[in-house]
């Protein structure tokens, strides 16, 4: 299963889920939820941060906070562990 696979399938819940809702305003997957906002990821691999309180999207989000979300990720989706790096990369390491 993939990043856009587990979007579509959370899609499904829209109007159950605030995490589905947010699916579908940023078209990315939410990961983790903490005091200030949502991290999500796009299939493209970037990371965005939605504010809590404005709604705003940003995709300079801080490192340590996608470590977390990757961590948490890892637990509530299993199925994307191999496609998620502790680093927060979702592309392969460079060769060489």
């Amino acid at each position: 299963m993939t990043i856009r696979d587990r979007i579509h399938q959370l899609l499904q819940l829209c109007g159950e889920d605030p995490a589905a809702a947010l699916a579908a305003r940023i078209d990315a997957l939410p990961l983790h939820r903490n005091e200030a906002g949502w991290i999500a990821i796009r299939d493209d691999g970037t990371f965005l941060f939605v504010d809590n309180d404005t709604g705003r999207v940003i995709e300079d989000v801080p490192a340590e906070w996608v470590r977390e979300a990757v961590e948490r990720a890892r637990e509530k989706y299993p199925e994307l562990s191999t496609s998620l790096r502790v680093d927060g990369s979702t592309r392969p390491p460079p060769s060489g």
